[in-house]
């Protein structure tokens, strides 16, 4: 299927990318299957279009690229495929139109490149062999990928921190640093989480070491606040005193 659709998109004045590693100058991605992989994703995050082979079929037919409305995942031609699939693939099929439709939307009416995490200032804190692929992903969906490690600065200019503490440690006083700088620190698979639903609740993806630190900070300020309280009272009836 490969060679024959690959010759086809030839015949019809296209061009075939082959590439293991997903390639922002491509248009179109086509598969028989949704897969959370680099590519699908990365696909998803920049707005390309993400099509059913059904569209090669019917292209052959026409003698020409026929408009990709109808096979695009998430699209009506679609449905019935997706229909009694696991609920993860159905929110991503239904992803890949609406950030297709939302990001072409804001390109016309703007000349800036726009991406599902355009807004997005991200330190990876994961396995060297995960690295690559995700600055890809991420750079993919307009985000910009810092490149700082520990130790960090008392204020650090990052909205996310993409990390696998149970697999490469953070010592204590930065991840305070990341968190008293508003850094929202989260597990790697809050990328594929946020593209299916941008509302995702963050705390779902928020690793346990860091759901630990984010409660004893909070402890530490609330008893902070109560001595403050506690030693205005106690001057205030000293004041009173006198």
């Amino acid at each position: 299927e490969r060679d024959t659709y690959g010759a086809l998109v030839e015949q019809l004045g296209g061009r075939v990318i082959d590439a293991q590693q997903f390639d922002i100058a491509c248009t179109h991605l086509v598969i028989d299957k949704i897969t959370r992989n680099e590519k699908f994703l990365a696909c998803l995050a920049s707005g390309k279009w993400i099509l059913h082979k059904s569209y090669f079929n019917a292209c052959r037919e026409e003698g020409q690229f026929v408009k990709e409305d109808f096979f695009e995942w998430g699209g009506e031609g679609t449905l019935a495929l997706v229909k009694n699939m696991d609920n993860s693939v159905r929110l991503l099929a239904a992803a890949a139109r609406e950030w297709r439709i939302k990001l072409s939307q804001q390109r016309q009416v703007s000349s800036t490149q726009f991406g599902a995490f355009s807004t997005w200032r991200v330190i990876l804190i994961c396995e060297k062999g995960k690295v690559s692929n995700f600055i890809r992903l991420l750079t993919a969906g307009g985000a910009t990928v810092l490149n700082m490690r520990p130790p960090f600065p008392a204020r650090v200019d990052a909205t996310h921190v993409l990390m696998e503490p149970h697999k490469i440690p953070v010592p204590q006083e930065d991840l305070e640093k990341l968190l008293s700088s508003g850094c929202l620190c989260l597990k790697p698979e809050y990328i594929s989480g946020y593209l299916c639903n941008p509302e995702s609740d963050v705390a779902a993806f928020s690793p346990p070491e860091i759901q630990a630190l984010l409660a004893a900070m909070s402890d530490n300020d609330s008893g902070s606040k109560k001595r403050k309280c506690s030693t205005g009272d106690e001057s205030q009836k000293r004041t009173k005193r006198r």
